[in-house]
């Protein structure tokens, strides 16, 4: 792979340089790094992509539907983050499309993935070398609300009123999307990626070797019960017949990622994933702290029953995607969590089968958690004060959230890049799945479609997007845990500029606590007549604090309690 680049003047500097100018700026005094920094990024935005000539100097006039957008070209300068995988932006073929039709010309600034954060805040810094639109730059929402506050961004909820009605109808069909872009002062400053799917909506979901499963004479599991009597099965079954009592009757990439999976059947998280510590408790519809609750108490107990037996990776602390992979490919990972079935490897992947419906807990509990909502992050589009003609850039972006910009986005050019079947599915073509130079498929897109490394400020649906989360075994069970999702479901929340400091340093401690904790009850090296002692340790850690801005949150969200 070539190294990732940045342009300076006309200079590339490669990976090392780069390393080498960070370096020595360290060594010197704080307002001179952040000078040359700064220095260095307004050159590189002078000098990346095509020459604009230019910006307009007063507002061109806007067409109200159709194309072109603007019967004059306009040039813009947008900022967006570029994937190892992607092309330049300015040479991408549906970008170079769309300037054509809407009249309205971009110079494409590219970051690389990694450089992302650190280039976003310099950027901002220098107020006077703002771009005209950032895009797919994940601003986080603490951002999103310093700047809006300095004038820096602009507000867009007028804009989408009168140049965005393809964002409005979006609104309209997932009203959280619009609560999750309000800022507390109730303005839009910016649009996100909305997942309009199930299967993309779903978290990491619990897979079981078919053919494993058939040896073992079991079917897939409906309550707790019935899967540890697999897991317990699967421990016994010499299922890659390599002698060897190897089998990993269940694992993740991450120990979090089956907490995940498995909340619902104790009846915790009755607000979705997107707030992972906190919910409502159904009995007194008051806002919960999961990890004191009896329910959490529970879980923790019978994971570190699956620990003692050996019925769940012993290695679940220490996991990573890499480890999970190997363990998939060797035919040992015979029950597995992750967002789809295809990453333990082709050789086993297809003989995954998903669960049907939530595992029925010890009280009952059939509630599948692990839902988002449909709005992933937001900060994915915005305006910056130095833009003359905010209304043509939003009527640009609105195009994104169309049927057309949508398919566009995510398939790229009919007959090249995509085909509609017999039955009318849109599916990539051989020169993208099977490409004869032996390119791999994100690569082939690359060079069309902007989608790579998320961020997207449009709409993944089951129509156009064809990630993983849309392969058929995956989907299926997507499909059928949807039914059992949380009635209300949250998205992110964002806090008063007062609290962003004080919840994001408790969140870090609280964070830390918990993880220490369930990893030794888990593992037994702490019993569970210590957990009283565990709760009361949350006392010195400000959590009524943290809980009461929460629940003032929430109540911006509608929360009623």
């Amino acid at each position: 792979m070539m190294p990732i680049d940045f342009c300076s003047a006309g200079k590339v500097y490669n990976d090392w340089e780069v390393g080498k100018m960070k370096g020595f700026l360290r060594k010197g005094k704080k307002g001179i790094v952040f000078l040359l920094l700064a220095v260095l990024l307004c050159i590189a935005l002078a000098g990346c992509g095509k020459q604009t000539g230019g910006k307009s100097k007063a507002a061109v006039k806007v067409n109200p539907d159709g194309f072109p957008i603007v019967d004059k070209t306009l040039k813009l300068k947008i900022v967006t983050m570029q994937t190892p995988v992607q092309k330049d932006f300015n040479d991408m073929v549906i970008l170079k499309d769309y300037e054509k039709k809407s009249n309205i010309d971009v110079d494409w600034v590219c970051i690389p993935q990694e450089f992302v954060a650190e280039r976003r805040n310099i950027m901002m810094a220098s107020a006077e070398e703002l771009p005209d639109a950032f895009f797919k730059m994940q601003f986080p929402a603490t951002d999103i609300s310093k700047y809006s506050k300095q004038g820096l961004i602009l507000p867009l909820s007028d804009l989408i009123d009168q140049y965005a009605p393809n964002v409005r109808a979006a609104f309209k069909k997932w009203p959280d999307v619009e609560k999750g872009l309000t800022m507390p002062d109730g303005k839009i400053y910016s649009l996100g990626y909305i997942l309009g799917a199930p299967a993309i909506t779903s978290g990491p979901k619990l897979f079981f070797n078919s053919e494993a499963l058939r040896k073992v004479n079991k079917e897939v599991p409906t309550t707790l019960d019935a899967f540890v009597d697999v897991l317990k099965a699967f421990k016994d079954l010499d299922y890659n017949e390599n002698g060897k009592a190897d089998e990993v009757p269940l694992t993740c990439s991450d120990y979090g990622g089956l907490e995940g999976i498995l909340k619902g059947s104790f009846g915790l998280g009755t607000r979705g994933s997107a707030h992972g510590n906190v919910d409502v408790d159904p009995d007194t519809s008051e806002l919960r702290f999961i990890p004191t609750s009896e329910g959490y108490k529970q879980l923790l107990q019978f994971m570190h029953m699956l620990y003692q037996e050996h019925l769940l990776d012993q290695e679940i602390f220490t996991m990573d995607m890499p480890k999970l992979i190997a363990k998939g490919e060797e035919g040992r990972a015979l029950c597995y969590a992750f967002v789809n079935h295809s990453v333990i490897g082709t050789k086993y992947s297809e003989k995954s089968v998903g669960l049907e419906a939530p595992l029925k807990g010890p009280n009952g509990d059939l509630l599948w958690n692990n839902s988002g909502p449909a709005l992933s992050g937001f900060g994915h589009f915005v305006i910056t004060k130095k833009n003359p003609n905010p209304e043509a850039t939003m009527r640009w972006e609105d195009y994104w959230y169309s049927d057309d910009g949508m398919r566009e986005y995510f398939m790229g050019v009919k007959d090249k890049t995509y085909y509609v079947d017999d039955n009318g599915n849109y599916e990539y073509t051989d020169y993208v799945m099977k490409n004869p130079d032996g390119i791999m498929f994100e690569q082939v897109l690359g060079a069309y479609v902007p989608w790579a490394g998320g961020a997207n400020p449009s709409i993944a649906g089951d129509k156009y997007f064809k990630g993983g989360e849309m392969q058929p075994i995956t989907k299926a069970s997507a499909d059928k845990l949807y039914e059992y999702r949380p009635k209300t479901i949250w998205p992110g929340f964002v806090w008063e500029d007062k609290d962003t400091d004080d919840m994001a340093s408790i969140a870090t401690d609280l964070s830390t606590y918990i993880n220490e904790n369930r990893a030794l009850f888990v593992t037994g090296k702490k019993s569970f007549d210590e957990w009283d002692d565990y709760v009361k340790g949350f006392d010195n850690m400000r959590l009524d604090h943290y809980m009461k801005v929460y629940k003032d949150a929430a109540k911006r969200y509608g929360f009623k309690g």
